[in-house]
């Protein structure tokens, strides 16, 4: 990976990241060889290893920071270790599925292929997400792309921009595909969303910058339409690619 945009905020990682829908693994698993190992690359707090652990005999997630790591969620199913996805030091041919769950546009991609290449099992898959912009609500929604797109203007790193365009110039190989209809859904209340708002890598580097949580601002103006304890529901549309590399360079 490139760069570690979330080891500072690991804790507020954990509690406050949106959750993956359980359909996007059964697919996964429905699509795989076999069901004999999961390697989840740049696993964060191991969110999408949880996932794939219900469908898997056994589930590696690796990620490059020993914060995200430290705090990642403990399952019975899961090896969690330390490790760039450019370099994972996993055995050639032993992964029946790899997935990347928003984090492919922080890789080094020209490294990252090859490896890929040697971990995956004949036949084995490759799937890879990210989400796109949130919806909640018209007015909700103005408040906080303002904030998003003129406070952070500045301080998101430039391949942020690959997940607003959906992946569509990151340069992906030919032999990925997309599957549509995925989203994420969460019910959250004020003080949810804004901490999820402080989990972004845009915010974390607006406070390094400048010594001021950008959050509490867009807290304030969120609360004149968003009262305390109310409930919203808050919506992702997923981008998801999948491929067999090794059918197609067979």
């Amino acid at each position: 990976m490139k760069k570690d945009h979330f080891s500072q905020q690991s804790d507020l990682y954990l509690k406050y990241r949106p959750g993956y829908p359980t359909a996007l693994f059964e697919r996964i698993a429905d699509q795989a060889p076999n069901r004999f190992r999961a390697v989840d690359l740049a696993t964060g707090n191991g969110q999408a290893a949880v996932g794939l652990a219900a469908h898997f005999e056994e589930v590696v997630a690796l990620d490059g920071s020993a914060g995200q790591i430290q705090q990642a969620i403990a399952h019975p199913k899961i090896r969690y270790g330390v490790a760039p996805a450019e370099k994972t030091g996993l055995p050639d041919c032993s992964a029946s599925v790899v997935t990347v769950a928003q984090a492919l546009h922080w890789f080094d991609l020209p490294t990252f292929w090859p490896e890929l290449d040697r971990i995956l099992m004949p036949k084995g898959i490759f799937v890879a997400w990210s989400y796109a912009l949130m919806e909640i609500s018209a007015q909700i929604d103005s408040i906080w792309l303002h904030f998003y797109r003129e406070t952070l203007k500045d301080t998101w790193p430039a391949d942020r921009a690959h997940v607003e365009e959906g992946y569509k110039n990151l340069g992906l190989p030919n032999w990925l595909a997309q599957w549509s209809g995925f989203e994420l859904i969460e019910s959250w209340t004020r003080e949810q969303f804004t901490g999820y708002v402080r989990t972004w890598s845009g915010v974390k580097r607006f406070q390094q910058q400048f010594g001021t949580d950008p959050s509490l601002e867009l807290d304030a103006e969120l609360a004149s339409v968003w009262p305390d304890g109310d409930r919203k529901t808050i919506r992702w549309p997923l981008n998801v690619f999948w491929g067999c590399p090794k059918v197609q360079s067979s």
